[in-house]
């Protein structure tokens, strides 16, 4: 059922070329759960466009795809229904002179009407956003282009925007599935299944904060999950006035919803407008009630989870939308979701679901026999290469062996300062002469990230003395200091030195690092540290010389500049990190 999110009536319309997802594909929602939201939808009169006679899962896939009406939605038999007259657009009009509106999937407090169109030009349903005649307008489809840009499975792409009937649109991709609406219809969801649709829409989200937009349009029946485990939100728009705050706000009340099946939040834009479409969540205070009071079987940690979300402004609030994504995904979250009652398994196995066993070890059979195949090729490839080494050395001259020169040899042996012991170095009389100095402990240091550290379990092999290791940032689809300066480690060393040469080995030529002074693994921000010198990566290499350093036992490898990827994104690679001082 579609419904008017600033808390109008919803009523039924025909269902418009309504194609079911496989019901034989896999999912982590359960089949159940969506057949349940088909009691409630309505299949409307059949017409050329509708899907015909379906029952079970695949009515449930149909009605919940956008096919119900709402307020402005055309009922069939020749009257305006309730709402319709808010609509400023009608069913079969033409938008852009391309897009025909089949049915209104929605609309908010801020005046956007959400539908669900046809086009004219290619056989293919489509999302239209009509947007108010505001002076915050322009901005936001600016912003939600952007948006539109970012490539994300939840996170569909903007195709078009234009301004017809005096009134501006963006047209995106159709996705079909079920609206979160219509799966809670029936009651509160396991605890697992809203924590995977919940961990998979922050991630969608946290991608678009990543890129400096937010949403401030999540809300129930924009979200939608199809039988192969997908979360997409079936409308992106980016309002002007949007806050990360808001985004965590709205994703802290999906996750309540689902598990205690009640909203805990007004409808988008509403003051007074009438009650929100869902049943509202039980108060205490003039705060909601925690979910796991609510619904006994909530476990502990999600409800926790929820609530911080809800109150990102509080100090234990959660402050970054990723973050509710990294906590549905430790170890610490994850033991609750698993303590969630399972389903009862003394229900009979249909003949589908046999079907999809067969199915699956006929593809887990297949798996193992080109895994093995794979095996093999690869140990005669293997055995190849040891017999062309083998070869190479045996017919190798015996004239060529003194071809390495004299510098070549000292260069790789180790200086008498390195072989000698730290004791000896520390007794000697006089300045101690440069020396290469141990690096013990490290952190990613990004004082201008969004809390989500880069690959922060792999900082340590950036010092392990294995070249083929390394720590690398995240992928960024804008070089530095488009989104912020740089990004880079924290370094803890043996002792307290004035570092006389910093090396840095990368596999990503073109990086560009600074090392800066530190007082701990945790510094303050850029301005509060110094830059002691700066290299580029060439060859493999950078290496930053330094004099008059202060002696501490912290510092900065700062990368201000990364390497670009294959497909024109950027990401840089750190392998090894040496430090010498006196």
């Amino acid at each position: 059922m579609s419904e008017n999110l600033s808390g109008g009536p919803a009523v039924d319309a025909e269902n418009v070329d309504a194609r079911p997802e496989d019901p034989e594909a896999t999912t982590e929602v359960r089949r159940s759960d969506l057949a349940e939201s088909a009691g409630d939808a309505s299949t409307g009169p059949t017409g050329p466009d509708t899907a015909g006679d379906t029952t079970g899962i695949e009515r449930a896939a149909i009605d919940t795809t956008g096919a119900a009406s709402a307020p402005g939605a055309d009922t069939g038999d020749g009257t305006d229904p309730a709402g319709a007259a808010d609509s400023p657009l009608k069913p079969g009009m033409m938008v852009g002179g391309r897009y025909r509106l089949v049915n209104l999937i929605a609309s908010d407090g801020a005046g956007q009407w959400f539908w669900r169109a046809k086009d004219a030009v290619l056989p293919r349903d489509m999302a239209v956003t009509i947007l108010p005649d505001t002076t915050g307008t322009s901005a936001t489809v600016a912003r939600t282009l952007r948006a539109g840009k970012l490539h994300h499975v939840g996170l569909p792409q903007t195709l078009d925007v234009g301004t017809d009937h005096g009134q501006s649109y963006v047209v995106g991709q159709w996705v079909d599935g079920a609206t979160l609406t219509d799966l809670v219809s029936g009651g509160p969801l396991d605890a697992d299944v809203a924590a995977s649709i919940t961990a998979k829409l922050s991630e969608a989200v946290a991608e678009a904060h990543r890129n400096g937009v937010s949403l401030g349009a999540i809300h129930p029946s924009l979200v939608r999950v199809n039988f192969d485990g997908q979360v997409r939100l079936s409308h992106v728009i980016a309002h002007a006035s949007a806050t990360p705050d808001q985004d965590i706000r709205a994703i802290g009340g999906l996750l309540y919803l689902m598990l205690t099946g009640t909203w805990p939040l007004a409808a988008p834009g509403t003051a007074g407008d009438g009650p929100v479409p869902l049943p509202p969540a039980p108060t205490r205070l003039a705060r909601e009630v925690p979910a796991d009071e609510v619904v006994a079987t909530v476990p502990e940690a999600l409800s926790a989870l929820a609530e911080r979300a809800l109150h990102p402004e509080e100090p234990d609030g959660i402050h970054a939308v990723g973050a509710i994504a990294a906590l549905l995904r430790s170890p610490e979250t994850a033991p609750g979701v698993a303590d969630a009652p399972p389903p009862p398994e003394n229900r009979p196995l249909s003949a589908a679901d046999r079907r999809l066993i067969r199915e699956r070890r006929a593809k887990l059979s297949l798996a193992g026999v080109v895994l093995a195949v794979f095996a093999i090729l690869i140990m005669v490839a293997l055995g190849g290469l040891v017999n062309q080494f083998t070869a190479s050395i045996q017919n190798s001259a015996p004239e060529e062996l003194p071809m390495i020169d004299s510098a070549t040899a000292a260069s790789t042996a180790p200086s008498p300062a390195e072989a000698a012991p730290t004791t000896a170095a520390s007794t000697t009389a006089g300045p101690a002469a440069p020396a290469a100095v141990p690096i013990v402990a490290g952190a990613v240091y990004d004082p201008e990230g969004d809390g989500t550290p880069d690959y922060k379990d792999y900082v340590d092999r950036a010092f392990d003395g294995n070249e083929g290791s390394f720590w690398l940032t995240w992928v960024y689809k804008q070089q530095f200091p488009t989104l912020k300066s740089g990004v880079g480690l924290a370094l803890e060393l043996e002792r307290a030195v004035s570092p006389t040469q910093v090396t840095v080995k990368s596999a990503t030529n073109g990086t560009v690092v600074e090392v800066r002074t530190a007082d701990s693994l945790k510094p303050g921000p850029v301005d509060s540290t110094t830059k002691l010198g700066w290299a580029m990566v060439n060859d493999g290499v950078a290496t930053v010389d330094i004099s008059n350093a202060p002696s501490s036992k912290y510092l900065i490898v700062y990368v201000v500049k990364m390497g670009q990827t294959p497909d024109n994104q950027f990401q840089s690679k750190i392998n090894e990190i040496t430090v010498t001082g006196s």
